[in-house]
Parts: C-alpha cells; sequence; structure tokens
C-alpha cells in the first residue's frame, strides 16, 4: 500500500478534509503544527493502514495545547562548553526512606590516576517512573558532572543525570521518564561532546 507522503493525502486518510477549509488550502496546512497540536507523530500517521473515524480529534485549534515544551532560551557555544557532560554506570539505586520522588543512586565514572574508582551520589526524582528501581543497575547514562552540589533535606546530590519526559496533566505526576543509554560499549567518565 502506498504511503501518503503530502499534508493533503494524510488529511484525507484521516478523513479530515474540512480542516483545509477551517483555514488554509490543504496544500498548505502545517503537517507538524497539526500533529504537535494532537499529540501525533508523523511516522504513526503514515504507517497506519486503519482509517480514523471521523470526529474522532477535536479540531479547534484554540482548545488543542502542545504537550512539548517550548524550547528554553539560546545560550552561547561558550555556555554549552561549561557543562561537563560524562558517561556514568548506575552502580547502586536505593530508595531515599520517607521521600515521595526520590532515588539515591550511586554512579562510577570510571578510575581515577591512580586506579582508584571514582563515584558520585545523585539523588534523584525519577523513584515513581522507576518503582523496579534496582533495574537501573548497570545502565550507562548522561551524567552532568559540574553542576554544583546541592544540598537537600535527604542529603547531598553531587550533580544530574539527564532524562527525557514530556508533560502530562492527565498522568498526574507519573509521566513516562526515559533515560538516554548507549548503544555501544562506553567506558565509564568519557566526556560528551
Amino acid at each position: 500500500a502506498t504511503q501518503p507522503h503530502t499534508p493533503s493525502m494524510i488529511i484525507n486518510r484521516l478523513r479530515l478534509s474540512n480542516l483545509a477549509t477551517r483555514s488554509k488550502p490543504s496544500n498548505q496546512v502545517s503537517l507538524r503544527k497539526f500533529a504537535v497540536q494532537k499529540s501525533l507523530r508523523y511516522a504513526e500517521v503514515t504507517k497506519s493502514n486503519t482509517p480514523v473515524p471521523p470526529g474522532s480529534f477535536d479540531l479547534n485549534p484554540i482548545q488543542a495545547k502542545s504537550r512539548v515544551p517550548p524550547i528554553k532560551s539560546l545560550i552561547s557555544f561558550e555556555e554549552f562548553a561549561k557543562m561537563d557532560l560524562r558517561v556514568a554506570k548506575i552502580v547502586d539505586a536505593q530508595s531515599v526512606e520517607k521521600a515521595d520522588k526520590l532515588l539515591r543512586l550511586i554512579l562510577s565514572l570510571g578510575k581515577d590516576e591512580e586506579g582508584k574508582e571514582v563515584t558520585k551520589t545523585v539523588l534523584s526524582g525519577i523513584k515513581k517512573q522507576f518503582p523496579e528501581y534496582e533495574k537501573l543497575v548497570g545502565k550507562k547514562v548522561v551524567y552532568l558532572a559540574n553542576l554544583q552540589p546541592r544540598e537537600m533535606k535527604f542529603g547531598v546530590s553531587e550533580g544530574m543525570i539527564l532524562a527525557a519526559s514530556l508533560p502530562d496533566p492527565s498522568k498526574k505526576g507519573k509521566e513516562p521518564v526515559f533515560l538516554p543509554e548507549f548503544i555501544e560499549e562506553c567506558e565509564e567518565g568519557s566526556p560528551i561532546s
């Protein structure tokens, strides 16, 4: 079956032809804007062979809200270069007692010049998203190494691991969180640039 490759073909497949008459001619409809507003991915729309029933989408652009947060203010290359991002291996993961959201992660950054293992402790607010947090042990993650240590109620956090998520009010703080991982074997402590 042929895959739709123009906005007008996709709109026709989704039985949304009235979208074109609401604003612009169909060949000028911004598919990307439409997909973001409806929290659809272009790939999901184009690979589906099942037509979507009419009226499945509310097409009022005023009511449609994007889940994708706006991009923050631009920073200079010099500001970016100040961040020391490293590959870190999670060697221990523990629940922080009396904290609803926090996990205490022990990260390995490899060995120093004397052969001693370099570890850092990070308090991360991902407990609800990773109830089986023991499975995080052994994963290699992206670690911001030169973030100033932060004194918290439950201890000191020495940096931060990077994670991805999209805000979703319907999930009430239980949005999926994704930890970037490395496909290829990468040594702990390796700088990321």
